[in-house]
């Protein structure tokens, strides 16, 4: 998996956020907000190619979570990633 090219992780406040930096107006439709834990992994792998076993790795190394509850959490995360266009699943 890869993340999209023209997506910025933003810290506005306590909130993540994804936007599209492709064009100069940011269109707040195409603004997604993350977790703390989201954009974490975001920052991670963004820009390079990336698996969801890293993904899990990452996780359980920084958060006290099973192995299971890592491995379903970023099923979830990849399916609503792939779902707004956020990363390409090659």
């Amino acid at each position: 998996m890869r993340t999209k090219e023209d997506l910025t992780l933003r810290k506005i406040g306590n909130k993540y956020m994804i936007v599209d930096t492709l064009t100069e107006e940011i269109n707040m439709v195409d603004v997604y907000t993350m977790n703390e834990t989201a954009a974490l992994l975001w920052k991670t792998f963004n820009k390079r190619n990336f698996t969801q076993e890293e993904m899990v790795n990452v996780l359980c190394n920084e958060y006290e979570v099973t192995q299971e509850q890592a491995t379903n959490d970023v099923e979830n995360l990849i399916k609503d990633w792939i779902s707004y266009g956020l990363i390409y699943n090659d």
